[in-house]
């Protein structure tokens, strides 16, 4: 069960709350609600013999839960919590001193601006309200575990149709889902996919885009058309899929980012792939003979797991969650213990 309830940011000798947030999805009248609590806070400070004008209540206990007040230097915040605990004091207190500093307290303004203040809240009071022995269950109101795992499955390369070959799941079904997440603002269909491709990674033609060859073709003219003699340049050194993005800059002198733009526009037609790039140990025993540190030993051993053809590099280095280029390295100082598959 939650220990805290509510959140009010409310300006100091005004009342107006100009920051709500609620942990339990509760739907109060933040207004009305700040304004009593604050009343309740002034009002007790008013009747407390001998009381301090530089001392406020700081606590406000009604039974079942209490209301923390802290005052920050223009705005008090208020906490509706279960119980009252340092840990708890400590965290709304930064949490008003950093709202202090990241935004100008005007009472005039516009209290949109300061909702994206609300994730930070919830982070730094996430201890309070989420245990190490709590137990996440997924809202299927929200997404379903296929969606899930078809956003597993999304890794910024996959076209629509590797992924549906991924999950072996109609493509229609894909599209479906896809088109749900975008609408939700989870992802981007049709973003700018020159950006996802690396200098390193390699392409070669499909059996489509070798119709570059044939000029009086559909997929020639229109490279022609779009990017003219380079375009078809770029293209031809990917007939046999050895030459990575930047050896094509390199040879041919074109712009890395012009490269790139060609690149992705083939792939969205479907004239190119990214060739997948299979690393295979040859000598196991050179690996397992190696004596270090046992987390190093575990590292190795699960390259070596990997390491057998069936995974490619890419996929290597997402499951261990090592760089590709670290990886590569690495597995380029085994020198002749190591073969390079292109599939």
């Amino acid at each position: 069960m939650a220990r805290i309830f509510e959140i009010f940011f409310v300006i100091k000798n005004v009342g107006t709350c100009i920051l709500h947030h609620s942990f339990i999805g509760s739907s109060l009248d933040e207004q009305m609600v700040s304004g009593f609590l604050s009343a309740i806070s002034s009002f007790l400070n008013f009747i407390m013999p001998n009381s301090n004008s530089n001392k406020i209540i700081r606590a406000v206990d009604r039974g079942d839960f209490k209301i923390l007040i802290e005052p920050g230097k223009e705005i008090i915040g208020l906490l509706l919590a279960k119980t009252d605990t340092p840990n708890i004091r400590r965290i709304l207190r930064e949490t008003i001193k950093l709202f202090e500093e990241i935004y100008e307290i005007d009472p005039a303004a516009d209290t949109v601006i300061f909702d994206p203040y609300k994730e930070i809240i919830v982070k730094k009071f996430a201890p309070e309200f989420i245990s190490m022995n709590d137990v996440p269950i997924l809202s299927e109101d929200f997404i379903d575990r296929s969606t899930l795992n078809l956003l597993v499955a999304i890794d910024n390369t996959s076209d629509v149709k590797e992924i549906s070959n991924r999950l072996n799941e109609p493509i229609e079904s894909v599209i479906e889902k896809l088109a749900y997440l975008q609408e939700l603002g989870i992802i981007q269909i049709g973003g700018q996919l020159s950006e996802m491709i690396k200098n390193t990674d390699i392409y070669i033609l499909t059996e489509e885009g070798k119709n570059i060859f044939e000029k009086i073709s559909y997929v020639y003219e229109t490279i022609m058309n779009n990017f003219g003699k380079k375009g078809i340049d770029i293209l031809t050194l990917m007939k046999e899929g050895k030459i990575s993005i930047n050896g094509i800059h390199l040879k041919l002198n074109v712009d890395l980012d012009k490269v790139k733009e060609i690149v992705a526009f083939c792939m969205k037609e479907g004239w190119v792939r990214p060739v997948r790039i299979y690393p295979v140990i040859t000598n196991f025993n050179l690996l397992k003979s190696i004596d270090i540190d046992p987390d190093l030993n575990k590292l190795f051993s699960e390259i070596i797991h990997y390491c057998n053809g069936n995974h490619s590099l890419k996929e290597i280095s997402k499951k261990m969650n090592i760089p590709r280029t670290i990886l590569a390295s690495f597995l380029d100082k085994l020198g002749q213990d190591i073969e390079w598959v292109k599939k």
